[in-house]
């Protein structure tokens, strides 16, 4: 896949730059992680402080079954977006995505241009579902698929572990691309039937 870097302001002004990741970021996602609140990273699916686990999903990377964005303002990861595919199988037109940003940048548009970006890609990848999975107690991750029109579609009871051992639910949710590119040729299927008016 073509790599990919983009520079954007967010709705306070600061700039960040969006781009893939590689195993040489090792060391600065592992910063990363470490500057995500206790409270957040006890639900993450993985160890994300144990640099071992982390060298570990760039196996995908390389193996072309995961992409990863990350997003840096002044030198630093302050947020990451994650699609997961599957070549073979039922669920070789679907991805999943996750979605990390330090809290300092969730309120200044910086979910929704990495949602962007995953949605693109997505499509150029001729996925027609994209799936989150949420544990019962990421509420702030939850909500922020919900306002990125996901729609909760199941619970599976006691099926995630934190770091502690505790047994948590975990809520699904999708979006379909397929019904949002079908929504966008209807609408302009609609504009180009309309009559035009002479505004001159």
């Amino acid at each position: 896949m073509q790599e990919y870097h983009e520079t954007v302001d967010l709705c306070d002004g600061s700039k960040v730059t969006v781009r893939d990741t590689s195993r040489a970021d090792l060391e600065e996602a592992y910063e990363f992680f470490r500057s995500v609140p206790d409270e957040e990273r006890q639900y993450l699916r993985i160890d994300v402080c144990d640099r071992e686990v982390l060298s570990g999903r760039y196996e995908k990377i390389e193996a072309g079954k995961a992409i990863r964005l990350i997003a840096e303002c002044r030198g630093k990861i302050v947020g990451e977006a994650t699609l997961e595919t599957m070549r073979y199988g039922w669920l070789r037109k679907s991805g999943e995505v996750r979605l990390l940003i330090l809290p300092k940048y969730r309120d200044h548009g910086l979910e929704q241009v990495l949602a962007r970006e995953v949605f693109l890609l997505a499509a150029r990848l001729g996925l027609h579902t994209l799936i989150a999975r949420v544990m019962d107690s990421q509420k702030g991750t939850f909500e922020t698929f919900s306002n990125l029109h996901f729609d909760h579609v199941a619970t599976q009871k006691d099926q995630a572990i934190d770091v502690q051992g505790r047994l948590h639910d975990v809520h699904l949710l999708t979006f379909s691309l397929r019904k949002m590119w079908g929504a966008m040729e209807d609408a302009i299927g609609e504009a180009n039937t309309m009559p035009l008016r002479n505004y001159y």
